[in-house]
């Protein structure tokens, strides 16, 4: 299951760049490739898109439109309206959702995950070195982050008690 969340490579880059963008956020927080991110700015740019339409702008075959599209609707960047057609059948349009959501979605998932973080180090003991951790993370797994994404350098065994 692909959640939500820095991995260790890419978080460790996101906190040495001094001015990290927008792409580098999101691209470390939620899992989001470079195409999807394209993807992304182009449902900015032309709300109510088609998978064709897309596709005849990124110049990109559909199939890879379609996966784009649905890790975007997974995170909760992209909403997917379904259109009646005049002529009978139905077409899927496409719409972003605006950058202030998108930004609010990713302060709060940040906010978990750091909350998270914070109660593991609050359980730190001097002589024992990392105690048990939280029974349960602030979020569920796989709506936020997975054990997976969990950087090492933050919880190194998480991924042995999850």
């Amino acid at each position: 299951m692909t959640g939500i969340g820095p991995d260790s490579e890419c978080f460790r880059n996101l906190i040495a760049d001094s001015e990290p963008g927008f792409e580098n956020v999101i691209r470390c927080v939620f899992g989001i490739q470079h195409h999807e991110i394209q993807t992304y700015q182009t449902l900015l740019e032309r709300p109510g898109s088609t998978v064709e339409e897309l596709a005849v702008v990124l110049e990109r075959d559909r199939l890879n439109i379609n996966c784009s599209l649905s890790t975007l609707r997974e995170k909760g960047f992209a909403d997917r309206v379904r259109r009646l057609l005049d002529d009978g059948g139905h077409i899927y349009q496409y719409s972003e959702k605006p950058v202030p959501e998108a930004m609010k979605l990713m302060h709060e998932t940040l906010d978990k995950w750091t909350a998270y973080v914070y109660a593991c180090i609050d359980e730190l003991s001097e002589d024992e070195g990392p105690s048990s951790q939280p029974s349960t993370p602030p979020f569920s797994v796989g709506e936020s982050f997975t054990v997976e994404t969990w950087p090492d350098c933050v919880f190194p065994l998480a991924r042995d008690k999850y």
